[in-house]
């Protein structure tokens, strides 16, 4: 059953930022935390937290509760501050259930995963021909390619898009990708293009092998009726056809 809680951000204790590893963070958005239009004592006291915090290099850890009746979950606020504004910016944390710590043997010590040295060129090639950071080229040169601050969800965008439309037209059809969107989805054919050969070398390097699926044995497979033995089905349809 699901824990019911109140509406409800408190905070549980105060860690040193380096304790939370980065790949516990969870979710896929962050929430923005704001002191309410005109409250200056609001807007003082959440400046002067999001700036101990960033002095301190600490974070906050919190039980937050989004809404009434909704699950509780773990999570943590981080300052995030600017020249003009600063905030608290929450982000959810995986309880102990939820972390997972398998241990798996290193591949260096397996001798048949070893890899050979051309293998390690050839992967190194690929790497620095896929390189995203003159990727994007314009007329003032070469730039970082898909830099977070300036690469959109496409998702979101798309769907924008389509309530942009039907909004202005409810009985059109829905339009089709804003190329715009779409460079956000598609591949650069330059970068493609430029690592293509690096990407060859690695197919004849790294040999791939299909191997056929073993096929799934079911209780049908193993009662299965014996040569020239009709099975309970045959025997129940022949039976109702002579009591028709």
């Amino acid at each position: 059953m699901a824990l019911k809680c109140a509406k409800q951000l408190a905070v549980l204790c105060f860690v040193d930022a380096k304790k939370v590893p980065r790949h516990h963070h969870m979710g896929g958005s962050l929430t923005s935390f704001v002191p309410p239009p005109g409250d200056n004592t609001a807007a003082k006291m959440l400046d002067a937290l999001a700036q101990a915090l960033y002095t301190l290099d600490m974070v906050a850890v919190v039980r937050f509760v989004f809404r009434n009746n909704a699950t509780p979950k773990l999570g943590m606020l981080f300052p995030h501050i600017k020249q003009d504004y600063s905030t608290l910016l929450y982000v959810q944390l995986p309880f102990a259930e939820d972390v997972r710590p398998h241990q798996f043997p290193s591949l260096a010590k397996n001798k048949k995963a070893a890899p050979s040295a051309d293998m390690l060129e050839a992967m190194d090639d690929f790497i620095a021909k896929m390189d995203l950071m003159e990727a994007w080229v314009d007329e003032e040169g070469a730039h970082e390619a898909l830099q977070p601050k300036l690469t959109f969800n496409p998702v979101l965008q798309r769907f924008y898009q389509c309530v942009h439309a039907r909004a202005l037209e409810p009985q059109d059809p829905v339009p089709e990708l804003d190329p715009l969107i779409a460079k956000y989805v598609e591949p650069s054919a330059a970068l493609h293009a430029a690592a293509a050969p690096a990407a060859g070398r690695l197919k004849d390097l790294f040999k791939l092998e299909h191997k056929q699926a073993a096929d799934k044995k079911t209780a049908g497979h193993l009662f299965h009726s014996p040569a020239g033995e009709e099975d309970e089905g045959a025997k129940r349809a022949r039976l109702m056809d002579d009591l028709g």
